[in-house]
């Protein structure tokens, strides 16, 4: 009988040599692994130590020299340094040209292309970091005076600077600085960790200073401040605004001040009128604050060395008339200082050196005795003239008499051109005359002449009347028409005054 395991156990024989086939890579590696450990050591850093004179790097293999002058970098304060290497075994020795620093940061950089002498290198860049300096604190400004944006009157004797730490006082002389610029020593106390600037001379007024300490600055540690410090204090600055004062300057410069809020008089008619400022005030913008009414034409000038002058030079204005200087709100000076409030002057051009000519009346003689008067109150009035004395068409001398108004300050018209400036024509032919003699009469003849009454009426002030007499050579005819006097605006007193304005008056004959 035959045994039923016997294919079994054949069959799991077969087996084994597969499963032993799986099973030997997994149970080689472990051993293959050890091996290589053993045979093909991994380069390491071991240590990295420094003293006052050089930095020694430990390997866990002696490294290849010129790998490692490829590999091997270090750098103070960021700034690379040059030295000397010396190989001794599995450690390097690097001398930096002035040896290792006080208060100086170090990084020692080994990179991948150290190898050692059997060609195997590191496997990963190596860093190493180490510090000479005590404190590595960042020194800071822990007050100032003055203050930020402080606003300094008077005397200042000194600018303070307190710090955090002592500080190197030599670094601050360097990092210090101050605008504008003004001469100065400095001083420290409190074992360093007070700056006293001083100034030399006086400081400028009404100025904006920035004080600067950068970032060359160092503590005892040589650690400076991460960035500049920057501040500003004003000094002696003026706060109050520009005060406003108006007046009139004639061509020979006398001056008449105008008050505020009420009329002012006696105005020459030349005259500029005279914006003064208390302080030099932005006269660039200064016209688009000024204005007159009513409307006045006139130029500006400006004070440009003191900013504290503008000057209205009118060039239409007219005698007697008033006008007002109206001054807006908002005129700055030169650190942000307004008027705050608008003004107003109001001013008549009525000097009575510059009174216009005035025609007053024409007093026409139309008989023996009487004598008609010509105005623009009798304008288009008929003109009798007496057949008796005057004739149909025989020539009769008869009187003409010119009133004109004048400047109390004038002696008379000038007689030369109201002789140019005064003409007589007629319409139709209703009759003819011709001008002959002119001549002023005196004033002390004003009494006496025929005209005296209507002369009183006229009225002799203000100003003064001033006559002109004139012959005239009539001949009357029997036809009506028109009688036009003409008198011309070239008409002047002797002070050179013209008259207001041309005139033409008709009448009926």
């Amino acid at each position: 009988m035959r045994n039923s395991k016997t294919p079994n156990l054949k069959r799991f024989i077969s087996f084994i040599p597969g499963i032993f086939s799986l099973l030997l890579p997994i149970l080689i590696l472990p051993a293959i692994s050890g091996c290589a450990d053993r045979l093909l050591p991994e380069l390491k850093v071991e240590s990295v130590t420094y003293d006052l004179q050089k930095v020694s790097v430990s390997f866990s293999e002696r490294p290849d020299e010129s790998s490692f002058q490829r590999g091997f970098s270090i750098t103070e304060d960021k700034a690379s340094l040059n030295g000397t290497y010396v190989f001794s075994g599995t450690t390097v020795h690097f001398f930096p040209v002035n040896g290792i620093r006080q208060n100086y940061d170090y990084r020692v950089i080994l990179s991948t292309q150290i190898e050692d002498i059997e060609g195997r290198s590191l496997m990963h860049d190596f860093s190493y970091f180490f510090s000479t300096r005590s404190s590595s604190e960042i020194p800071f400004i822990v007050s100032q005076f003055p203050a930020k944006e402080a606003e300094i009157t008077g005397t200042l004797s000194e600018l303070t600077f307190t710090f955090s730490v002592p500080i190197n006082t030599q670094t601050f002389h360097s990092a210090f600085s101050v605008s504008p610029a003004f001469n100065y020593l400095i001083d420290f106390s409190d074992n360093d960790t007070k700056a006293h600037v001083i100034p030399t001379q006086s400081l400028e007024k009404q100025k904006r200073y920035t004080l600067t300490v950068s970032t060359s600055l160092e503590d005892k540690n040589r650690n400076s401040p991460r960035e500049d410090y920057v501040s500003i204090f004003y000094y002696d600055l003026d706060r109050t605004e520009a005060v406003l004062s108006v007046q009139s300057v004639s061509e020979g410069g006398a001056a008449i001040e105008f008050t505020e809020n009420s009329s002012t008089n006696d105005v020459p008619l030349n005259s500029k009128i005279q914006l003064n400022f208390t302080k030099p005030v932005r006269t660039d913008s200064v016209s688009g604050f000024i204005s007159i009414d009513p409307p006045l034409s006139y130029s500006i000038r400006i004070n440009k060395e003191t900013r504290q002058k503008v000057t209205l030079v009118p060039s239409d204005a007219e005698w007697g008339k008033t006008y007002t200087l109206h001054v807006k709100k908002g005129i700055s000076d030169y650190y942000g200082n307004k008027i705050p409030s608008d003004h107003n002057f109001s001013f008549t051009y009525d000097n009575e050196n510059n009174r216009p000519v005035l025609f007053e009346s024409a007093f026409f003689q139309s008989s023996s005795s009487a004598y008609k008067t010509l105005s623009k109150q009798t304008e288009y009035s008929f003109l009798p003239l007496d057949p008796v004395f005057y004739p149909k068409n025989t020539e009769t001398n008869g009187t003409l008499y010119l009133v004109f108004r004048i400047s109390a300050n004038a002696q008379n018209v000038n007689l030369f051109t109201v002789m140019d400036g005064f003409t007589i024509s007629t319409v139709n032919g209703c009759f003819s005359i011709v001008l002959k003699n002119a001549s002023l009469v005196p004033q002390s003849d004003f009494s006496s002449l025929p005209i005296a009454t209507q002369i009183q009426a006229v009225g002799s002030t203000p100003g003064k009347l001033s006559i002109v007499k004139y012959t005239m050579e009539i001949t009357n005819k029997d036809s009506s028409g028109i009688v036009s006097l003409n008198l011309s605006s070239t008409i002047q007193d002797n002070l050179g005054n013209p008259a207001k304005e041309g005139i033409s008056l008709s009448f009926n004959k």
